[in-house]
């Protein structure tokens, strides 16, 4: 497959000798790439003491060939705390970045807000949200009890939604969405 690998941190080895240690967000496909680029979004840091938010590296743009058309691919994790300040921030990076209104994008992650989350209402004005309008909640989180939905696929108007699904797995501490999307 072809990947890649949008890097967050960086960090040294725990032991000498070992490679270093590091965090980002990735993307994996049958069909290769025609560009690659990780954006910054503003990011309140989990490895330092710093309590102000600053640009870092790790919102992935894959940008592929999907039925003779170029779809703009972007991967995001947005920031936990219950604060949704820095959230908020990095909606508005977010939709700098993606200001691609004429081509087709696709655009997934774990928000960390749930449905009406007044921080997301930028992306529900930009993007459609693939789960909107089912009778199941689509819960993701966490995997054990799932009671809400923070994990998202989000899309343009290009596409109609097929088929989306949560699915049971133990593999994260978050359960997988999946989203059947037709190009139009």
């Amino acid at each position: 497959m072809h990947y890649f690998f949008g890097e967050i941190y960086d960090l040294p080895p725990q032991e000498e000798g070992m490679p270093s240690r590091r965090y980002g967000l990735a993307w994996l496909s049958k069909e290769p790439f025609v560009h690659m680029e990780n954006h910054s979004l503003t990011r309140l840091s989990t490895q330092s003491e710093d309590t102000e938010p600053e640009l870092l590296p790790g919102f992935p743009e894959v940008r592929a060939q999907w039925n003779g058309q170029t779809v703009h691919f972007f991967n995001t994790h947005l920031d936990y705390r219950g604060d949704p300040s820095v959230r908020e921030m990095q909606v508005r990076d977010m939709l700098t970045v993606m200001n691609h209104a004429d081509v087709p994008v696709i655009m997934l992650g774990d928000l960390n807000a749930r449905p009406g989350s007044p921080e997301l209402d930028p992306l529900f004005e930009n993007l459609k949200d693939s789960w909107a309008g089912r009778d199941d909640p689509g819960y993701t989180f966490p995997v054990g009890e799932a009671d809400r939905r923070i994990d998202y696929i989000l899309h343009s108007d290009h596409f109609e939604v097929t088929d989306v699904y949560v699915v049971t797995s133990r593999a994260s501490d978050h359960l997988p969405v999946v989203a059947d999307l037709e190009l139009r």
